[in-house]
């Protein structure tokens, strides 16, 4: 008996020593930020309940299975002395924030491993586990061994702990830490993807308590510095390998990036996952691949962009050094593309940021229909991660690279590369929602192909392009400042904002000192569009004009106005060479607006006037204007109007059009390149004024635009006035013709300094003079000239004022126009295939040129004739219906005569 008590007490002693356990806690870190895992205590991580643990023995066989309880802990007990495996099955790991459903799972950030009894050591470099590009092996149902689980392809067992127990020593804090938001690899799904963190961003809430402890990276070239992840928002946290040692992620992984570059390709379009209807919490998330250069490394250090400064600055001159700086991006270390077709990202969620990746596909790219409070930033829209270049391959119905639509109500779009799309670059299509507020800012934004533009508008509100609906109760404002905008289709900028007449303050676009160029028009008011600003930009070598104000709404009341361009450089325009080339401002899209001395409610802006120089002077360093706005001196309409004065660009060639109003006659009009002040027209709208300036020099042009109290602008006025330094003040010269047979000219003068004479030139196309005549200078105030039988049609003439010493400079050019009506007979008139020119006696046998010149000025047929007949015939089979003038120069005539021609 006693034998046998003492072998049973043996029994129980054995049984005692091999009774030790292993146990853990599984815990959620929230709020990691990114590099080395953290501890349940340093992260002040939230223990889950419910979480798979699978214990191993040494040779890797299954043992059994355990669940934490309501702690987050897990226990084996009964166990031999020996070592052992931990597992926890990642996909069954909850998290603690709302929104939680089975199909999110996270990866691991943190474990501990015990390979001395009794000593736990922190595993803070298997942030994604083992082999973060593999999935995480499914919970073992079949007692599968590990070889098996691991051997399996593309899968591994992730989160696994090697603990080692003894008789007399339990193994305890055997913890597994684990966040919902870190990115691992570039799968497109599954454990550790892109795709999975926003299907789990989208489902878990709380945001507002994130305080999420890493940081992002700033990938502006000239800061390229670390900052703290914003709080209050879920960010994407990428480690993605590079094959070398970082915080986080232990020697031995392999390079997942492709030059530098995580490059993630969708197979599908991430809509529905991110922010789509079903999902509970999709707002506050920022998609950040500066958190892949911040934990990783800078591995795609290229420069991008065109840089430089945009704009001509608050005084408003180019060049000055107030500009507003274009700033260039390191490329990102996170690229997404898409397949043709399929946006790689739809966002219906608020405050939604994406920063620091480039997005791209082969045909749309970002899609935001969620609200609002957007922000984009330093990211690549449109190409790749390592050049900012037209893809290979592009092709798709793209209706933009970024289209904010719908529900899409405010958003901050600033220091991006949008490029390439084969329709539009930047889409906001709002319609009547209220509370709109964009600020579009800092950006270079590129059309399809460099020099050649492509089908689109850079930058297009509310849909103009595609005739969007009347909006007219839009309510709020969208800033666009300090962008290059560049080859795009129809325009750079495109406005689309139906004006609202009940409320001139509903709702105002503002374009601001930005670079508008190489594209077909530089900036474009549609659709009724108006209250809009264009200020300080640079609109140069765009295909046609450099801004388009037009209607082409199909409502009739809906009217185009109240759009201001003020203080902007407006230069070299139309080298498309076409009809409709070469305004720096075009209104009703007809080439230039004659004057009528009214307005026109049915026209764009009302059809403003341009404003008419009357006397131009520069003399000792002060420049000197007087005008009025219209078709003549004193219409009160035009009262306190702005008048803007600019030096014309003396490249331009091709801006041929009206004058005053529709005689046919052609001269140069204005592209403002440098603004130099402005004046008020008094309650005449008239104007005088003089200004100190070094801006201009002999020879330079000028040109004016007029402003209406309403912020309706005019095209810009003709621009064959002449800046000359004269030594002697004209207060008044006048061309008078009388009966017809002469011209008299009149001019009354200030102070003279030196003058020697005043030589009388004519000319009859304004360009090529010959002298008449002269007058000596006598020091009186009145002067007086006449000429005989002056030519029929346009006559021009100007003074020529010759000094002591022998210089020439020239007064302004005055018109008038002789119209001998005996002296030609056109019929029919209207003419379907021949015109009839039957010549008076002065004209017969005269060398003569007649051509047929339509309504902008161009010739569309012309015939050299050595010898004038009785009678002519012109034909005009070929000419197209319209309103022409018939003109016949001869060397003592220029003779204009109106036809109609209808077929």
């Amino acid at each position: 008996m006693k034998k046998l008590l003492l072998t049973s007490s043996v029994f129980l002693l054995a049984l005692s020593i091999n009774a030790q356990s292993i146990s853990g806690t599984v815990f959620e870190d929230k709020n990691y930020g990114g590099g080395a895992g953290r501890s349940l205590a340093a992260s002040s991580g939230i223990p889950r309940p419910g979480a798979i643990a699978e214990l191993y023995d040494a040779a890797g066989s299954f043992l059994s299975t355990a669940t934490t309880n309501a702690s987050g802990v897990y226990t084996f007990t009964g166990l031999a002395t020996g070592t052992y495996s931990v597992r926890i099955v990642n996909s069954s790991v909850s998290s603690a924030r709302s929104g939680y459903i089975t199909s999110l799972f996270p990866v691991q950030t943190y474990c501990t491993n015990a390979l001395v009894a009794g000593t736990t050591v922190p595993v803070q470099d298997r942030v994604g586990g083992e082999i973060p590009a593999e999935q995480d092996a499914p919970a073992n149902t079949t007692s599968a061994t590990l070889t098996a689980l691991n051997g399996a392809a593309g899968q591994e067992v992730q989160s696994i702990a090697t603990v080692a127990v003894t008789g007399a020593i339990s193994a305890t804090g055997i913890d597994f830490g684990f966040c919902f938001d870190v990115i691992v690899n570039v799968n497109d799904a599954g454990q550790g993807s892109y795709r999975q963190f926003i299907l789990n961003a989208s489902n878990l809430g709380d945001e507002a308590a994130l305080i999420q402890s890493g940081n992002t990276w700033n990938a502006i070239s000239t800061v390229n510095a670390l900052q703290a992840l914003p709080a209050g928002k879920e960010s994407t946290i990428f480690m993605v390998s590079n094959g070398a040692v970082h915080p986080g992620l232990r020697a031995g992984l392999p390079n997942l990036l492709t030059a530098g570059v995580a490059v993630i390709t969708t197979s599908a379009t991430l809509y529905p996952l991110l922010a789509y209807s079903a999902a509970p919490n999709p707002d506050n998330t920022s998609i950040d691949g500066g958190t892949q250069t911040a934990n990783v490394g800078n591995n795609n250090n290229v420069i991008l962009g065109t840089g430089g400064t945009v704009g001509v600055g608050p005084d408003a001159l180019p060049n000055s050094g107030d500009e507003s700086i274009l700033s260039q991006i390191n490329g990102p270390e996170v690229e997404i593309a898409g397949l043709l077709g399929q946006y790689p990202l739809q966002v219906y969620a608020q405050n939604t940021i994406i920063r620091c990746i480039s997005i791209h596909s082969n045909s749309a790219d970002l899609h935001l229909m969620g609200g609002g409070g957007y922000i984009i930033e330093q990211t690549i829209i449109g190409a790749s991660a390592t050049s900012f270049t037209p893809p290979v391959v592009r092709g798709g119905n793209s209706r933009a690279l970024i289209y904010f639509d719908l529900g899409a109500t405010s958003a901050i779009v600033r220091n991006n590369l949008i490029g390439f799309s084969t329709i539009e670059e930047l889409r906001m299509r709002f319609w009547d929602a209220i509370n709109i507020d964009y600020t579009i800012i800092n950006n270079e934004i590129a059309g399809d192909i460099p020099g050649t533009p492509g089908p689109g508008p850079g930058i297009a509100t509310n849909d103009n392009y595609t005739f969007s609906p009347d909006n007219a109760s839009a309510k709020g404002t969208i800033l666009i400042k300090g962008n290059l905008v560049r080859d795009c289709g129809p325009t750079a900028i495109s406005s689309g904002v139906h004006y609202n007449l009940a409320n001139a303050n509903i709702f105002q676009t503002t374009v601001e000192e930005n670079t508008l160029t190489r594209s077909s028009a530089g900036f474009q008011a549609l659709f009724g569009s108006g209250n809009d600003i264009i200020l300080r930009n640079i609109i140069n070598d765009n295909r046609n004009m450099g801004v388009r104000i037009a209607n082409r709404s199909t409502d009739p009341a809906v009217v185009t106005q109240k759009v201001k361009v003020s203080q902007n450089s407006i230069y070299n325009n139309g080298t498309n060479n076409g009809a409709l080339d070469g305004l720096g401002i075009d209104l009703n899209e007809d080439h230039v607006t004659a004057n009528t001395g009214t307005y026109n409610n049915t026209l764009p802006n009302l059809r403003m006037n341009y404003p008419i120089v009357t006397l131009l002077s520069y003399t000792a360093g002060t420049l000197t204007v007087n005008g009025y706005i219209g078709t003549a001196a004193t219409k009160s309409t035009f009262a306190n109007s702005i008048v803007e004065l600019f030096k014309a660009n003396s490249t331009d060639n091709n801006q041929a059009g009206e004058i005053i109003v529709a005689d046919g006659l052609s001269v140069q009009h204005g592209e403002g390149e440098v603004y130099l002040g402005s004046v008020t027209t008094n309650a005449s709208g008239d104007f005088s004024f003089s200004m100190a300036t070094t801006l201009v020099a002999v020879g330079d042009a000028i040109t004016l635009t007029a402003t209406d109290a309403n912020n309706n602008t005019s095209e810009f006025s003709p621009a064959n006035l002449v800046i000359n330094i004269l030594p002697v003040t004209i207060i008044n010269f006048q061309a008078t013709k009388e009966n017809n047979s002469r011209v008299k000219l009149d001019w009354q003068v200030g102070t003279e300094i030196n003058v020697k004479e005043y030589v009388i030139e004519h000319s009859l196309n304004g360009i090529g003079f010959t002298e008449i005549g002269k007058v000596a200078a006598t020091g009186l105030s009145n002067y007086y000239f006449i000429t005989n039988n002056p030519a029929n049609g346009v006559n021009f003439y100007r003074l020529k004022v010759v000094d002591d010493n022998g210089r020439k400079v020239n007064s302004d050019i005055r018109r008038v126009n002789i119209q001998n009506d005996a002296a030609v007979i056109i019929y029919p008139s209207p003419s379907r295939n021949v015109i009839n020119v039957i010549a008076n006696a002065t004209l017969l046998n005269s060398k003569a040129s007649i051509s047929i010149v339509n309504m902008e000025g161009k010739t569309v047929l012309q015939k050299s004739i050595a010898t004038m007949a009785a009678t002519e015939q012109i034909d005009v089979t070929n000419i197209g219906s319209g309103k022409y003038f018939l003109r016949i120069v001869t060397s003592t005539e220029v003779i204009n005569k109106a036809v109609q021609i209808i077929k």
